[in-house]
């Protein structure tokens, strides 16, 4: 959404850029141990004045199997013991086999996404865009790295400047998940409202959001996460932003931080 509000496509027309980001994510979620993830994203993009269209690849550090790594975010498996995986609701915890010795690393799966803008901004109009999400299975489910399965989503953007400083959005997409071994995935919703903040003639831009969506595991709490994120502009042609985000249910990260960068090539 930081993108949003930080422009890339060039007046020309067609633009490629190189994106990648570093986040961090530390939770306990359902299980008795806390396990702490690190995604490594690189990936290009081709944007336009109507479309923008992009794929990316994560190297993911995680040290333990419990979390496995979905299109629609991380879902709290329980890795290779999920086949004794039966969630109780907040406040129970899933005793798991000790991983004190565990560390891995390796690649997640791909993940395509396009959106095209089929209203356009005009005053106080919004533009609205359809998008569309497709992640591929190469990575080891085993490993935490991925699900085995193939997931899609497809779904609708909308923005609006409601001020010569602010700007909101709304983020909408269903989500098709294929079952991981032994666990059955329940197609969900994702959603995200934000705000954001240009202040005038500035190279800064602000935004507060909060993303969640319906559970993908019967018997858990969907997830839900709150968070604020700062955007800078560095040039036309490079942007920096960073964001840090509180888990508010146990399928979400209890915190997460994170850093993007962006360089047109």
């Amino acid at each position: 959404m930081l993108a949003g509000i930080m422009p890339a496509a060039t007046a020309s027309g067609a633009d490629w850029r190189y994106n990648g980001s570093l986040y961090y994510a530390d939770g306990d979620y359902v299980f008795t141990q806390r396990t702490h993830s690190l995604y490594f994203t690189h990936g290009v993009s081709l944007s336009g004045n109507r479309y923008d269209f992009s794929v990316s690849l994560p190297l993911v550090y995680q040290d333990s199997p419990w979390i496995s790594y979905s299109g629609r975010g991380v879902i709290p498996s329980g890795g290779t013991e999920h086949g004794q995986f039966h969630p109780g609701g907040r406040g129970r915890h899933v005793t798991l086999p000790d991983t004190a010795q565990y560390d891995r690393i390796g690649l997640a799966d791909p993940t395509l996404h396009g959106e095209w803008e089929v209203v356009s901004p005009q005053g106080a109009r919004p533009f609205i865009r359809v998008t569309g999400d497709l992640k591929a299975p190469l990575a080891d489910p085993d490993q935490g790295f991925g699900t085995g399965a193939w997931d899609a989503a497809a779904g609708v953007s909308l923005g609006s400047v409601v001020s010569p400083s602010w700007m909101l959005f709304l983020d909408a997409s269903w989500w098709f998940l294929g079952d991981m071994p032994d666990l059955e995935l329940k197609d969900a919703l994702g959603y995200s409202v934000a705000a954001g903040y240009v202040p005038f003639l500035s190279s800064w831009r602000y935004l507060a959001f909060l993303s969640g969506g319906t559970s993908m595991i019967t018997g858990m709490d969907p997830p839900l996460d709150a968070g604020l994120g700062v955007g800078w502009r560095l040039s036309p042609a490079a942007g920096l932003n960073a964001t840090v985000t509180a888990g508010l249910t146990e399928a979400s990260p209890d915190l997460s931080v994170g850093l993007g960068w962006s360089l047109e090539l």
